[in-house]
């Protein structure tokens, strides 16, 4: 009679290692019975091939870089084009100096003071449904702009805008360490910070593309 078990246990990788053995009892030669203690064993040791860590981070980085800096750089422009809008926009809403110092700037205030608590409901809700919110809350801040008429407007815009986009930056960062161990993490985040010299070299075309179409 062949008696067959199965052994399994955890490496240090976190894999399982399985153990088949396999039992054939023989007689003994002196007494012709079975003997207990007179068996031939056969073990097996059927280890899971382990991922290739370099391909699962690039594959990684290749799904989720691109799309972060691609709205890093949307977020940025959306910061920083009111410069380039009040070539115009000051004459046409009859701001002074410093009421568009004030609007340009309130923008900071809320992005600042919100960062933590919307980080805290980042936790709470996950990536996908938070991601989902700001998006959406910030795309419609930046609409809303289109249609302000004074100082007082514009500035509840850019106070609202920079509260919607407070929770972004601070959660990619933390999204990116879940994903990118202690050692890659750095150029994970570097290459999703090249948003902002993007965001540079393209924001002052754009914008004055779309002053002139305007």
């Amino acid at each position: 009679m062949v008696t067959t078990w199965a052994v399994g246990s955890h490496n240090r990788h976190g894999l399982i290692t399985i153990r088949a053995c396999h039992v054939w009892p023989r007689r003994s030669e002196r007494s012709g019975h079975l003997a207990s203690d007179d068996v031939s064993s056969h073990i097996l040791d059927v280890v899971p091939q382990q991922p290739d860590e370099s391909s699962v981070l690039r594959r990684v980085s290749w799904r989720l870089l691109p799309l972060l800096l691609l709205l890093y750089v949307v977020s940025f422009l959306d910061r920083v084009n009111i410069a380039t809008a009040a070539l115009q926009m000051n004459a046409d809403l009859d701001l002074s100096a410093t009421a568009y110092g004030l609007a340009s700037g309130s923008f900071f205030l809320t992005y600042l003071l919100c960062q933590v608590p919307a980080n805290r409901v980042f936790y709470r809700m996950g990536m996908r449904r938070w991601m989902a919110i700001i998006l959406t809350a910030w795309g419609l801040c930046s609409a809303a702009t289109a249609f302000v008429t004074g100082p007082v407007s514009l500035t509840v815009a850019r106070l609202a805008l920079g509260a919607a986009e407070a929770g972004f930056y601070p959660a990619v960062i933390c999204y990116l360490g879940r994903w990118f161990p202690s050692r890659v993490r750095a150029r994970a985040v570097a290459v999703f910070l090249l948003a902002i010299p993007v965001a540079n070299i393209l924001g002052m075309p754009l914008s004055t593309l779309s002053a002139n179409l305007g």
